[in-house]
C-alpha cells in the first residue's frame, strides 16, 4: 500500500524535473547496475534513487500494522511451565510461529475474547520457532493452535488448530470453561 502511493507520488516528479542537461557523471558510482543500466540524465538519476528507495523499503520489515493484544501475555520457554502448567486457573496458550498470517489474523479476537474472560481464565501466546522443546512435547503440526489447560493438564479434547472464526473460537472457549466448571 505504502509502496504504491509513493510510486504514484514521486514517479510524476520525477518526469517533470528532469533535464538532460543536468551533470550526473558523478553520481553514476554511487548507483549500481541493477537500477538502471545507464544513469545520463538526471530524469535516470531520479528514477534510480526511487528504484533504490522502493527496494529499501520492500526489504524493510514495517510493524507499524502489527497488532499488540492487550488482556494476552506472552511466554516463553523458560516461564511456559510456571505460567501454564502450575497456574490454577484455566489457561489457554494460542502456540504460533513466526511469519503466520494466521495467526496475526485471529489475534484480535482472540484478545477480545480473553478480555470477555479474563476473570475465569488466563490467557497465554507463544511463539514456538525458538521452542522446540514444546512444539515436540505438543506434537504442534498447524498454526496457530490453541491449547487448553487445567490445573496443569492438557484437556487435549478442546484443541484445535488453524485459524478460526471468533464464533467457533468464543464457542471453543465457553465449552472449555463450561466443561472445568463441571468438574470442580
Amino acid at each position: 500500500m505504502k509502496i504504491k502511493s509513493l510510486i504514484t507520488i514521486l514517479l510524476p516528479l520525477t518526469l517533470s524535473c528532469a533535464t538532460p542537461s543536468q551533470e550526473t557523471k558523478p553520481l553514476v558510482e554511487e548507483y549500481p547496475a541493477t537500477y538502471v543500466p545507464q544513469i545520463k540524465t538526471h530524469r535516470d538519476l531520479l528514477r534510480a534513487e526511487l528504484m533504490k528507495e522502493l527496494t529499501s523499503l520492500k526489504n524493510k520489515k514495517i510493524d507499524e500494522d502489527k497488532y499488540v493484544p492487550k488482556n494476552i501475555e506472552t511466554l516463553t520457554k523458560k516461564n511456559f511451565n510456571n505460567n501454564v502448567l502450575e497456574n490454577k486457573l484455566p489457561v489457554i496458550v494460542e502456540f504460533s510461529i513466526d511469519g503466520c498470517r494466521y495467526c496475526d489474523k485471529v489475534k484480535p479476537d482472540f484478545d477480545e475474547i480473553c478480555g470477555k474472560y479474563k476473570a475465569e481464565m488466563k490467557c497465554y501466546e507463544i511463539n514456538v520457532t525458538d521452542a522446540n522443546l514444546i512444539n515436540a512435547k505438543y506434537k504442534l503440526e498447524y498454526f496457530p493452535t490453541f491449547g487448553f489447560f487445567n490445573k496443569g493438564t492438557s484437556l487435549k479434547k478442546h484443541w484445535f488448530d488453524g485459524a478460526a472464526s471468533k464464533r467457533l473460537l468464543e464457542k471453543s472457549i465457553k465449552d472449555f470453561l463450561d466443561d472445568v466448571k463441571k468438574k470442580k
